[in-house]
């Protein structure tokens, strides 16, 4: 519980998200799960991430200043071995006799959160695999398209970058009449003004794929 409320679970998270999660997730739980049955309860976390389109996870492993937290990162270690899109992240090993990285040995300052996000980086690369990470990328739907203008024709682009091009593009959401080409070219006269959540997939010529949400605004001028 934080302040009275529980926060959702990975499952209810992963549900909640669902193909917008993307193609690779970084799991990092908390400390308050039991070892017990922690092995199963990954198992339908991993079995969730995959029917909802994610193809590599890289999962963290506790600090283990507690033997359950050890007992945990061994069946962590364990799901590996049963599931072959799931990479270890060694973060109790990386934290290893860097204090100066955490408030009370566990919960990280914001020194701890740059090293956090600096030991996260080549491991999602890994867990994407070269294909996916050409030139040390990971494949990236791009930003926002730029802003339109009502009943004013307009072209805008999604551009797609890591991967290995070319890309495919197809997307949900766009305000008829407008409509996205396969390179992620939108096109069209938008009649209604607005901000547009686009559910945008991209496809690379490895056939790794990713997804976003992005927001196309019309503005009125």
């Amino acid at each position: 519980m934080y302040d009275g409320a529980r926060p959702p679970s990975a499952l209810e998270a992963i549900q909640d998200l669902g193909p917008a999660l993307g193609a690779v997730a970084v799991v990092d739980v908390g400390y308050n799960d039991a070892p017990d049955g922690y092995g199963a309860a990954l198992d339908r976390v991993m079995r969730a991430l995959l029917d909802n389109g994610v193809e590599h996870v890289v999962w963290v492993t506790l600090r283990e200043r507690r033997s359950s937290w050890a007992e945990i990162n061994d069946e962590i270690h364990d799901a590996s071995k049963r599931w072959p899109q799931l990479v270890v992240g060694e973060w109790d090993r990386e934290s290893s006799g860097h204090e100066e990285w955490f408030a009370d040995g566990i919960h990280m300052n914001w020194v701890g959160g740059e090293a956090f996000g600096r030991f996260l980086r080549p491991l999602v690369v890994q867990a994407c695999a070269a294909a996916c990470a050409a030139g040390g990328a990971i494949l990236a739907v791009g930003g926002e398209p730029p802003p339109a203008r009502l009943r004013t024709r307009y072209v805008g682009h999604l551009r797609p970058s890591g991967g290995t091009p070319p890309y495919r593009l197809t997307v949900t959401g766009l305000p008829a009449p407008l409509r996205m080409k396969v390179d992620g070219t939108i096109y069209g006269v938008p009649k209604a003004t607005g901000a547009y959540p686009l559910q945008v997939t991209v496809l690379d010529a490895n056939g790794i794929r990713n997804r976003a949400t992005v927001a196309l605004r019309v503005r009125r001028r």
